[in-house]
């Protein structure tokens, strides 16, 4: 009686197990992309040569929360404070502030808001402190009876607001 060495497997089972072999020895590293990985400051550098572009096309996206996140994506990679982007952020930023002049009428969505609020406390939370308490009084006025913020014709809260 001859004996095999396969009896036993399912064909299937040893299929996936084979392929599972094949893939652990032909492949490069499974390590995932990290801060200091090449492809990712590439990346990087070409977003903030974007963020730097002379043109008026970054200025177009008038909601303040997308002034913020790109604000607060030059500083994080190093831009000096007084960057002219950084700069033409917050100047934008506070001046849609000022014409607001109450926190409960101020027609930031609750995204724009919390953004505004990250941007200027990492840019400066002192100098900003009045617009940042400005801010954050609009977000109380708009918290909802149970506690979470939501869509304003919504009585419920959504996780990714709260």
């Amino acid at each position: 009686m001859e004996r095999s060495v396969l009896r036993g497997f399912e064909p299937r089972r040893l299929a996936a197990g084979l392929a599972l072999v094949t893939a652990l020895l032909c492949c490069r590293s499974v390590d995932g992309y990290t801060p200091g990985s090449r492809e990712v400051r590439d990346a990087v550098a070409r977003a903030v040569k974007y963020l730097e572009k002379p043109s008026g096309d970054r200025h177009s996206d008038g909601r303040p929360g997308a002034q913020a996140v790109a604000g607060i994506a030059l500083l994080k990679n190093g831009a000096p404070l007084n960057h002219p982007f950084v700069a033409w952020a917050a100047n934008s930023i506070c001046g849609k502030l000022d014409d607001a002049q109450d926190p409960g009428k101020l027609g930031f969505d609750i995204y724009s808001t919390s953004l505004a609020v990250i941007f200027l406390v990492h840019l400066d939370k002192d100098r900003y402190r009045p617009e940042i308490d400005f801010l954050i009084g609009s977000l109380q006025s708009k918290q909802k009876s149970h506690g979470g913020w939501g869509y304003p014709q919504r009585e419920t809260g959504d996780t990714s607001m709260t």
